[in-house]
């Protein structure tokens, strides 16, 4: 796991450059085909309901499913070290395998049960390939230079969660295409990175994840406050993501009849995929505002947006659709600012730590309200579960709000080493 940075004694030459600007492709593009496994059952959910005979709240399980196997697969992968002994080049790919192999194989089973397990399987190998790449992409940048970088890799991740959605939009919105492609997307992306020119010019020396360290990491105000942002954002972000595309069906179908599934499934895949270039501004706003300024406007509006949708039974399907993709804009702009706030402010022997604790958290929140929203729509309506998540951006508000106060209390500048010892 990360800890601290050793910034090289020459500055990065113009080969360098080019190396730099190879690996941010070739990471991003990795991460874009890779990650396209992990809504590949959401997208298709209503098909497995009726093999399996399942209810809408079971299928949600097929989603939180690969939140838990991520959450475990990301401890045990800190926790036996691997990272630390196995080259990124050689993991990623081998990782990427398993989640393709795993995605693959429900095509073969006939029993909800075996779905749950391969769920998980894939968020156990996914937990392989998401953090790596964050790993490779952070060492080819100095951190000043981070948050751009950082926000196009998000952005990657995005359009990769979103990539389903396209694939059953393109009109093969049966099981067997959307599986197999984004299986053959999530090998591709896997070979892809070992065309990535190794380790790069900053790179991190290495802790193994400890309890101990873990607590003490968050005892930091900043650090904490960092967390708690993050796992607001976390509560709406995947909620979100999986949910979108059945609102916006059973909204369509009241409204202005009964659409067709591509059409719906295309109008998914824009909401979720405008957060790519979301992502991007987040980055640069938090290098040129401030990161705990950029993830509070990110917050607020989106946030916004999801309390707006109360309203939805009384507002048009295009601008239903349009205040959706302002939402898909801003919900994972700050996403890599809360990441960010915690290697700025922990102390730089806890950073792994406190990194894998920021994750485990904001994963296992994420199935609370995925879980959360079909109940709520089935007791009452989808207009009312989805401005729920609005909860999540109002706490991280709170956490943000409290950081800058914090940060101008103390006078503190947000990196490394310059905290004050009253605040750790």
């Amino acid at each position: 796991m990360i800890t601290t940075v050793t910034a090289p004694t020459a500055s990065v030459d113009s080969r360098n450059t080019g190396l730099q600007r190879r690996a941010l492709v070739l990471i991003s593009i990795s991460t874009l085909l890779t990650m396209s496994v992990w809504f590949s059952a959401s997208v298709i959910l209503a098909e497995f309901r009726d093999r399996w005979v399942i209810s809408e709240g079971m299928g949600a399980l097929l989603t939180v499913s690969v939140q838990f196997g991520f959450v475990a697969g990301a401890i045990l992968l800190v926790v036996s070290g691997v990272p630390d002994r196995v080259p990124i080049r050689v993991l990623f790919p081998i990782a990427a395998a398993g989640a393709s192999g795993t995605n693959l194989l429900l095509l073969t089973i006939d029993s909800f049960g075996a779905g749950i397990v391969l769920r998980m399987l894939t968020g156990v190998f996914l937990a392989a390939v998401y953090p790596s790449a964050v790993q490779s992409m952070a060492t080819w940048f100095p951190a000043e230079r981070r948050g751009k970088p950082m926000g196009v890799l998000i952005g990657a991740l995005t359009v990769g969660s979103a990539l389903p959605h396209l694939i059953a939009g393109l009109g093969h919105a049966n099981a067997a295409p959307v599986v197999i492609a984004t299986s053959i997307a999530t090998a591709s992306g896997g070979l892809l990175m070992v065309a990535v020119p190794g380790e790069g010019p900053y790179p991190f020396t290495r802790r193994k994840f400890k309890i101990r360290e873990a607590v003490r990491s968050i005892k930091s105000p900043p650090v904490l406050l960092a967390t708690v942002g993050y796992a607001g954002h976390m509560w709406e972000l995947y909620a979100m993501w999986t949910w979108v595309g059945t609102f916006l069906a059973v909204f369509a179908s009241t409204q202005a009849g009964q659409l067709s599934i591509s059409g719906i499934a295309l109008m998914a895949f824009a909401v979720i995929a405008v957060g790519g270039i979301g992502s991007v501004v987040g980055g640069i706003l938090g290098d040129r505002i401030g990161k705990a300024k950029s993830a509070s406007l990110s917050l607020l509006l989106s946030g916004l947006s999801a309390f707006a949708l109360l309203w939805a039974e009384h507002i048009p399907l295009p601008m239903v659709v349009a205040i959706c993709l302002f939402w898909g804009f801003w919900i994972i702009a700050d996403s890599g600012q809360f990441s960010a706030l915690l290697s700025e402010y922990c102390d730089p022997r806890y950073i792994g730590s406190a990194l894998t604790t920021q994750l485990a958290l904001g994963f296992l929140v994420t199935t609370g309200s995925i879980s959360l929203l079909p109940y709520v729509a089935s007791k009452w309506s989808w207009e009312l579960a989805l401005p729920i998540l609005a909860a999540g951006p109002l706490v991280g508000l709170i956490a943000m709000a409290w950081l800058l106060r914090i940060e101008k209390q103390y006078q503190i500048s947000p990196h490394a080493g310059q905290i004050s010892p009253q605040l750790i």
